[in-house]
């Protein structure tokens, strides 16, 4: 340190290039630094002002004066040192409460250094007892502002908070009617806060709402609590709408519903029945655009519902009585032959004259259902083929007595008055034969694998692509994982889907949304 006395003052003074920044000493507010040196290259240094080092020339107080001074071009400025056995930490906060643009609890001056310290190592305890605080949770209190703030939200709101003044507007800045404090914060992040590592979405709503809280003419904790938590709801409802959103819904539609959450057309906070119309209407916008409907019901009281000769394709994979699945299970063979004859008999009912129905089967019953078939005389549908599903990668069954299973019949009957199967230059080959050779889904697969019995993608493609035609209504009354209904929404068909299985219901939307 070089002293140089002055005529003026005789006071020691020390060049600022020599001075330490403590990195537990708060961050300078920049619109405050700019203010004071625009003061300084009119006037200088103000009589009267020191700042405090400590032996080591280690900053104690005076941080804005320092980062003004380097701005006006003072090199040197007055100095005191810190009383003997001071603590820096105490004894700069000591000062701020003296301080005309500061206070000694200024929450985000607080909040930076218990992060500050927390970061260095200090216990939540050892912060407390310097800070004369006693309870370490404070610590906790003050470092989430730091750390569940985004860092722009943060910065926003600290340089937009004058402290320890009735001024609203200084330096060109208009500053918050109400000063923010750590109750504040605590009520405020407990509904939105925005750790490292949020969605863009999640900042944006905070930011909203720190504008927003920054802007009300008095703000008490439970002030800042209902404006994090009407965000926060409109934040969930956003966050709901994109990621069930299918990708076919229009900009326009999207925009409306996003404008009528921000309007609060569905309310101000969390609430579990307006969240149950809201998703309804976007399975609704999903819907009405890509024209397949859910229906999450029993396979008789769907199908009871539906018109009859309203369908052009019935594709569908019914329970086979082979899997150990709970809806794959019937008390005896005969049960299960009876709840195949009934639901067959209603959704044949539903095919115009001019569709076509193809029906998986399990290999174990394949002639039991052709007894059914013909016990109905076919239901006035020809049927001359079966389409055989061949596939590679099947283990079953393990025994040594018996074959492996290596494909499953798919039942193909068409209406008396049917036009000719859509081939098109693109199902030129084995598409257009009847034995497709196509893997069973795995996990591995990109299209994976999410249901015990889920059909390839690619297998539903061929018999809907040449069943059926662009606009066409596809009824699948076992929807299971909805493949049916994705291929309908990629190749523009119309689809019914019946599943009663919620988690079915939910792997389907996953699939049709994604």
């Amino acid at each position: 340190m070089t002293a140089i006395p002055t005529r003026e003052t005789a006071r020691q003074q020390i060049a600022i290039s020599d001075i330490i920044i403590s990195p537990f000493h708060r961050e300078p507010k920049q619109w405050l630094v700019e203010q004071i040196a625009e003061s300084m290259r009119h006037k200088g240094w103000e009589a009267g002002q020191r700042i405090v080092i400590k032996r080591d020339n280690t900053l104690v107080e005076g941080r804005h004066r320092i980062e003004a001074a380097r701005l006006a071009g003072i090199t040197h400025v007055p100095f005191e040192y810190i009383p003997d056995g001071e603590s820096a930490i105490s004894y700069g906060l000591w000062c701020n409460q003296n301080g005309q643009l500061t206070a000694a609890d200024d929450v985000f001056d607080l909040a930076e250094l218990c992060w500050k310290l927390s970061r260095a190592g200090w216990t939540g305890q050892q912060v407390a007892d310097e800070l004369g605080w006693g309870n370490k949770s404070v610590v906790t209190q003050y470092t989430n502002i730091v750390s569940l703030l985004h860092k722009r939200a943060y910065e926003f709101a600290k340089n937009h908070t004058f402290v320890n003044t009735n001024k609203r507007t200084f330096a060109n800045i208009e500053f918050a009617n109400a000063n923010l404090k750590e109750s504040h914060f605590r009520a405020f992040l407990s509904a939105l806060p925005c750790p490292a590592g949020s969605p863009a979405s999640t900042y944006r709503a905070q930011m909203t709402a720190v504008n927003e809280l920054l802007s009300c003419d008095k703000v008490t904790a439970k002030v800042a609590g209902q404006v994090a938590d009407k965000h926060a709801w409109r934040l969930k409802l956003k966050q709901a709408a994109n990621r069930l959103f299918s990708k076919e819904v229009p900009f326009s539609e999207r925009k409306k519903l996003i404008n009528q959450i921000d309007s609060g057309v569905f309310g101000k906070a969390d609430d579990e029945r307006t969240f149950s119309r809201f998703l309804a209407i976007v399975e609704d916008l999903n819907a009405n655009t890509m024209q397949v409907e859910i229906m999450h019901k029993d396979v008789f009281e769907a199908l009871h519902e539906i018109p009859d000769e309203s369908i052009d394709l019935l594709n569908t994979d019914p329970p086979y009585m082979v899997l150990g699945e709970d809806w794959d299970q019937f008390e005896s063979k005969e049960a299960f032959l009876d709840f195949t004859e009934r639901w067959l008999a209603a959704a044949m009912a539903k095919v115009k004259k001019t569709g076509r129905a193809y029906i998986s089967f399990s290999q174990w019953y394949q002639y039991d259902f052709y007894e059914i078939l013909k016990k109905y005389d076919f239901f006035g549908f020809n049927f001359k083929q079966t389409i055989i599903w061949y596939y590679k990668n099947n283990n079953q069954p393990s025994n040594r007595k018996e074959y492996r299973y290596m494909y499953e019949p798919i039942f193909y009957l068409y209406g008396p008055d049917a036009p000719e199967l859509n081939f098109t230059p693109a199902t030129y080959g084995e598409t257009q034969q009847n034995v497709w050779e196509i893997a069973t889904p795995q996990s591995n697969f990109k299209e994976g694998k999410c249901h015990p019995a889920q059909k390839p993608l690619e297998l539903y493609r061929r018999i809907i692509t040449t069943g059926s035609f662009p606009g066409d209504t596809v009824l699948d009354c076992f929807a299971g994982s909805g493949t049916s209904g994705v291929i309908c929404r990629d190749e523009k068909r119309k689809c019914i889907l019946i599943e009663k299985d919620e988690a079915n219901i939910s792997i389907i939307k996953s699939r049709l949304y994604e």
